[in-house]
């Protein structure tokens, strides 16, 4: 064989491996990986795709794989009531109708109170009757004795989820970003789109947010996952 035949075949060989391996280690959960330092307590995030799903537990600088299971998970049966995107609004649990804001816009899910009955925070969409396609990237902060809306937050990526630090002092929001266009793509993929219902994909991550509404402490955890989505419990003390 050729010598430049062979180098132009080593070559494809090298390419072919790195991109493999680094598409098989993107996807993957690490045991355990060092993340900004939360500020109090741990927040467990449950994370789900269409095969298997994880639990991990953010707790100091330390993120931690906890759990892994062969078999997807239904958020929407497993999270807090309220806590996780396409659930239902719950009236009596959040002290407040949907429409506070005005006509321009509505709450809904996910929304969550904090442990003292403080405070409230809830996903702003557009007025009822239009339609919404994906979760919002706001939310509204609630005075829940006042009614008063004290700020409001644009997280930047879509909701998934919310929850309140126990002291009532944070708030932690699960944050996804559609990256379908960027994802590799497989076989199973062209057939999905082929016969009309496209896989999609998405990165996840866990934000930290004050009630000034800045962000304190952002941390990653899955990327490019299929049908990818979850939700979050903040609780107190060590793991």
């Amino acid at each position: 064989m050729p010598m430049l035949v062979r180098l132009v075949i080593r070559s494809f060989l090298l390419i072919a491996t790195v991109l493999a391996f680094g598409y098989a280690t993107a996807d993957q959960a690490s045991n355990s990986n060092e993340a900004c330092q939360i500020p109090e307590g741990r927040i467990r995030a449950t994370v789900t795709g269409s095969e298997e799903y994880w639990v991990y537990e953010w707790y100091g600088r330390l993120v931690n794989l906890v759990q892994n299971n062969k078999q997807p998970l239904s958020v929407l049966g497993t999270a807090p009531e309220g806590a996780v995107y396409g659930g239902k609004w719950n009236l009596q649990k959040s002290s407040n109708p949907q429409e506070i804001m005005g006509r321009e816009s509505r709450l809904d899910t996910p929304f969550a109170v904090s442990a003292d009955g403080g405070w409230l925070v809830a996903a702003i969409y557009p007025p009822s009757g239009q339609l919404s396609l994906s979760p919002s990237r706001k939310v509204a902060l609630i005075e829940r004795k006042t009614s008063r809306v004290a700020r409001v937050v644009d997280a930047q990526r879509e909701i998934m989820s919310l929850a309140w630090a126990p002291s009532g002092k944070y708030f932690a929001a699960l944050v996804s970003r559609n990256v379908t266009d960027s994802k590799l793509k497989t076989p199973k993929d062209w057939f999905a789109k082929g016969i009309g219902h496209p896989i999609p994909y998405y990165s996840l991550g866990i934000a930290i947010f004050g009630l000034d509404g800045r962000l304190i402490c952002e941390q990653h955890l899955k990327q490019k996952l299929a049908y990818g989505q979850g939700y979050l419990s903040w609780i107190t003390g060590a793991p």
